[in-house]
């Protein structure tokens, strides 16, 4: 494990500071560096101090090209210096593993993804006990449910859990899975939604975050939106798509500011997934731009969530636990696909798509196609929307159709 910078001094004694793309120390941090300082302690190397070298996240960068004072050096010199003597201690373990006849017993939990994803966990499920239905289907495991799940293989029958340990919203889970059978609250659907009225707006953004700011005003890590998608469903009826992306490769922030104040109206419910994301973009937007403050506020103000809503009213086996919109989605609105799409399928291939259409080089033809299959992926999430809202106020029982077994 190499040192990122080494810095000798007069005395030939040595300084040693690990860069770190984190708004902050952590513990694993402490642990690589006391690896360091052992191997230059081992080597004949005398290592006089320890520093980690992370990210100020508070830092606003003022200047292109001017990035003083976006690290922030922590001294880590005493807690590394007191980790490394354990280090000798950790090697004769790993070697005993290494040469050892079988492998260790190993149980699944929270240590496998702790840190860093362990690349052993796919072969460490083949020798689990395989339910038939993997309790793991259940939402939001508390500290009882948690300790619940955990037997001689790691794994727990679904049906084996006690319903006394599982919550209403767990229960339900369990109970939808084991009868196969979905779970919706017309009644309950119907009353939430009609606390909505028209014209009803369906909005989604796309943003790219960067560890390093690239323009003017903003922070690291700040989401920094460049594509919304909005569909407007008007009283008459009538349903018109409204959409705004931004690939020049300047800062898009005051134009998808503006663009989202004009199209939106005055009035309305605006419904969202997971709607405290678009409320943080809505807001942080609001902070850059004093003269659109009110206006952006406002449109925060009339968000509405279509998550909770959703895990309040329905449930679907072919969900596995999950609410999110690309879970819900085949059980209601099947014809809606996001795996035919071209290219661009998720969020993370969006940021993906954005950041290569906005590179220096980028071709016109590949720009061009890279904008149609964001256009395409960011239409798809705010008409998923529309389904949830008309499958949620409809009357057709026979909406509720299982779809084909997975």
């Amino acid at each position: 494990m190499r040192s990122d910078i080494v810095i000798y001094g007069p005395d030939k004694a040595i300084r040693i500071i690990g860069l770190k793309a984190t708004g902050k120390v952590k513990p694993q941090h402490i642990e690589e560096m006391a690896i360091q300082w052992y191997a230059a302690s081992a080597s004949g190397l005398v290592v006089k101090s320890a520093a980690i070298a992370h990210i100020d996240k508070n830092w606003v960068l003022e200047q292109e090209e001017e990035f003083a004072g976006l690290l922030h050096e922590a001294d880590v010199t005493e807690p590394v210096a007191q980790l490394s003597k354990e280090v000798p201690d950790w090697l004769r373990n790993a070697n005993l593993v290494l040469h050892a006849e079988e492998m260790p017993a190993a149980q699944r939990g929270s240590h496998c993804t702790a840190s860093y994803e362990c690349s052993f966990q796919i072969y460490c499920h083949s020798l689990e006990r395989q339910p038939r239905h993997p309790a793991d289907v259940l939402p939001s495991a508390g500290s009882q449910l948690r300790a619940a799940l955990r037997d001689e293989n790691g794994v727990k029958e679904l049906e084996e859990i006690p319903d006394i340990l599982l919550s209403p919203l767990q229960l339900r889970v369990k109970q939808s899975t084991l009868t196969d059978t979905p779970y919706m609250d017309r009644a309950g659907a119907s009353l939430a939604l009609s606390q909505h009225g028209l014209p009803a707006y369906f909005l989604d953004f796309e943003t790219v975050m960067a560890t390093i700011p690239r323009w003017r005003g903003t922070r690291p890590f700040q989401q920094i939106p460049f594509q919304h998608s909005l569909h407007v469903l008007n009283p008459d009826g009538t349903l018109k798509h409204h959409e705004f992306l931004d690939l020049s490769g300047e800062d898009p922030s005051r134009a998808i500011a503006e663009d989202l104040l004009g199209a939106c109206g005055t009035s309305g419910p605006i419904f969202a997934y997971n709607a405290s994301f678009e409320g943080r973009v809505l807001s942080a937007l609001a902070r850059r731009f004093d003269d659109l403050r009110d206006g952006l506020l406002a449109l925060k103000h009339r968000l509405v969530d279509l998550l909770p809503f959703t895990r309040s009213n329905f449930y679907h086996p072919s969900q596995k636990g999950s609410w999110s919109i690309k879970a819900v989605l085949p059980a209601i609105a099947p014809d809606l696909d996001y795996m035919a799409l071209d290219g661009v399928r998720n969020g993370g291939l969006a940021v993906e798509a954005y950041v290569e259409a906005t590179a220096e080089g980028a071709s016109a033809e590949r720009r061009e196609e890279l904008r149609k299959q964001l256009l395409a992926y960011c239409h798809l999430d705010t008409l998923a929307m529309v389904r949830l809202w008309e499958f949620f106020r409809g009357d057709d029982a026979a909406a509720l159709r299982k779809p084909d077994k997975v």
